[in-house]
């Protein structure tokens, strides 16, 4: 499983197998067949509408979540990796070899934002809004750019050490990043400038997502391969954002993480990994 979230306190899920598996976990998902048999990598909840995004330049559109509609498709190769909703209720969805896609209308038609050409982009990885503001974030492999007006226009590149598979906002100017080299980087004046939090890393192992728990400190998933080349993950907690401890290793790789307020927290990962942290 690539993707999980908790979407008015339904659990949505989804991976390599062209299904989308919905419900509450006490009493079983239901299973529910795509279009087209795609690998899907992000869900996102926009007015009433759900989206599913995939491979091959996928996006799905649903209003109740049975019947799932094509909105766009076409591009061999391409992959939406994440896709975020900015200041002026526009959603970005991230391409693997070019993008971002935007779309203005909750879904029905995308438009390719090219203002990066010219700036050695192949694929982005990672984007974010910062809540009530107009100000965004958007990395691709090695360097980042910054908005101050939701999106209209793109300020960079910054250079960044690792490729970012992660953006996490706080306050009015603190982010953090979890990348692929396994760190945690830290920024105090909106991704200007970057340090690295103390957590152990592990060869070959990266940090897939970092998300705040509710009154419990920030959580991050990783996943790794060991020496005998199997796919591993592991789960670390923070309360200070800068010094990180384990508390959950498990046999696959963990791709996803996200919380559910009357549950607790939900994983996914590798082989069709899922589970619930005893936490």
């Amino acid at each position: 499983m690539n993707v999980i979230r908790a979407i008015s306190n339904v659990i949505y899920l989804a991976g390599d197998d062209g299904y989308l598996y919905r419900g509450d976990p006490r009493f079983g998902l239901q299973a529910i067949e795509l279009p087209t048999n795609t690998t899907v990598w992000d869900i996102l909840k926009h007015g009433n509408y759900t989206f599913v995004f995939g491979e091959e330049g996928t996006i799905y559109r649903s209003n109740f979540g049975d019947d799932w509609i094509i909105k766009r498709q076409g591009d061999p190769g391409q992959q939406f990796h994440h896709a975020k909703i900015d200041g002026n209720n526009r959603i970005w969805a991230l391409g693997s070899n070019v993008g971002p896609y935007v779309s203005a209308d909750e879904g029905e038609s995308w438009i390719l934002y090219d203002q990066f050409g010219g700036t050695s982009v192949t694929g982005f990885y990672s984007i974010e809004f910062f809540p009530n503001a107009r100000r965004g974030y958007i990395a691709t492999g090695v360097q980042a750019f910054r908005t101050y007006d939701n999106g209209n226009l793109w300020n960079g590149p910054i250079a960044i050490e690792a490729t970012p598979n992660d953006i996490l906002f706080f306050g009015a100017d603190e982010m953090m990043m979890g990348c692929s080299n396994g760190t945690i980087l830290r920024s105090y004046n909106f991704g200007g400038s970057w340090e690295r939090a103390n957590i152990p890393a592990l060869v070959s192992e990266r940090i897939n997502r970092i998300i705040e728990v509710p009154n419990d400190g920030y959580v991050a998933i990783s996943g790794f391969y060991n020496p005998d080349d199997e796919r591993h993950g592991r789960i670390w907690q923070s309360f200070d954002k800068q010094n990180w401890f384990l508390i959950a290793d498990v046999d696959h790789e963990i791709r996803d993480i996200a919380v559910e307020p009357t549950q607790g927290i939900f994983v996914c990962g590798t082989d069709g990994f899922f589970g619930k942290l005893a936490h």
